[in-house]
């Protein structure tokens, strides 16, 4: 089962109804229409980067940055560039596995490190 309706909600929620109001109202619908019960819990004192989402939950927030939150289109680059940064890193990393044991400890630390 899929709690990224539910953790999108969440988040969504602790940001407020200035970022709501920036998406389709469709698209809010979807979320609120498709969450679990299963709450999640946002601490308003933390960046939501520290609050334990799911990689896709992350994405789907930088994605809604993307196409519905960055104001110009300098801060829509800036963001573009972090991402293929940040996905270039993670390449090299990757392609600097020697075997399968250190390829999965780089799976696992980068899992971890965007949970």
């Amino acid at each position: 089962m899929s709690y990224l309706p539910s953790e999108l909600y969440a988040a969504l929620t602790m940001l407020g109804d200035d970022y709501i109001s920036k998406i389709p109202q469709e698209l809010w619908g979807c979320i609120c229409e498709m969450r679990s019960t299963h709450v999640f819990v946002i601490d308003g004192n933390k960046p939501l980067d520290e609050q334990g989402l799911s990689e896709d939950a992350v994405a789907m927030i930088a994605l809604l940055k993307l196409n519905y939150w960055c104001e110009t289109e300098d801060e829509k680059t800036e963001l573009l560039n972090l991402l293929y940064t940040n996905e270039e890193k993670l390449k090299e990393r990757v392609a600097s596995a020697a075997n399968t044991r250190e390829l999965m400890k780089i799976i696992k630390t980068h899992k971890a490190d965007n949970n």
